[in-house]
């Protein structure tokens, strides 16, 4: 017996737009994100914090965002899907690691990798709290007829 194709994941799939319910989950996580004491730095632009770095910065990263930025288009309801925000906010993170650990940086600072990493972990925390479902989607109707097993079934194939 041959196994049914699994369609994998891709870029390319069509996003569901943010609901209203998942908005205001998102303005949650942001404001308990938000409180952290070491988000300041990542909080503005490095072109404002930071001018005397954007020469070296500017070579490293190609595509410079901070959290007032998605907080900004969170808040004013512009994203267009969760994906889109959650993009933005890893962005923010990898942006930092890719600058404090590019070979060719004379002003790396080290320990920005791992505060970074830290702050992506707890975002990702956070992003499973306030914004996956903690139970498990119902099956439909449809799915249900046609299960003789229950359930499960398709998890044991």
């Amino acid at each position: 017996a041959s196994q049914p194709s699994v369609a994998h994941p891709s870029m390319e799939d069509p996003v569901k737009p943010i609901t209203n319910a998942e908005y205001e989950n998102l303005e949650e996580l942001m404001v308990q994100f938000c409180r952290v004491p070491l988000l300041a730095e990542f909080s503005r632009p490095v072109a404002l914090l930071h001018p005397e770095l954007m020469t070296a910065y500017s070579k490293i990263v190609e595509h410079p965002i901070d959290l007032g930025f998605v907080c900004r288009k969170v808040r004013k309801r512009e994203y267009e899907s969760l994906r889109d925000v959650q993009l933005d906010a890893w962005r923010i993170f990898s942006n930092c690691v890719k600058y404090h650990s590019h070979h060719s940086n004379k002003e790396a600072v080290p320990s920005f990798v791992s505060i970074a990493l830290h702050l992506r972990n707890y975002f990702n925390a956070l992003w499973q709290e306030h914004i996956l479902p903690s139970d498990p989607p119902k099956p439909s109707s449809k799915a249900k007829a046609n299960s003789k097993t229950g359930p499960e079934a398709h998890l044991r194939a």
